[in-house]
């Protein structure tokens, strides 16, 4: 980072919903790099609102995403609903 081209941090979002995470993110200088939602109606509002971003209807298929973004983060809501999933499924 330069501080005439500054790159801002980037966050990855799981279980998105309609994003209301990754638009507090946003407010606070992140930039979204990916959502994960597997409703259609609620992906369609995420590609409206994060033009920007990647969707996914599959968490399985963002790890790959996820890895190349580098720094991205999950909301620790986020992950406690996958703990509990996992722990749900197991």
């Amino acid at each position: 980072m330069d501080a005439q081209h500054p790159q801002k941090p980037t966050v990855g979002s799981l279980f998105a919903g309609v994003g209301g995470f990754d638009l507090g993110f946003e407010q606070a200088g992140f930039a979204t790099a990916w959502q994960v939602e597997i409703n259609d109606i609620n992906r369609a509002i995420l590609a409206d609102r994060f033009p920007h971003a990647r969707q996914f209807a599959d968490v399985r298929h963002c790890l790959a995403e996820a890895k190349s973004a580098g720094n991205a983060v999950c909301p620790p809501v986020a992950r406690w609903i996958a703990q509990n999933l996992r722990a749900a499924y197991a």
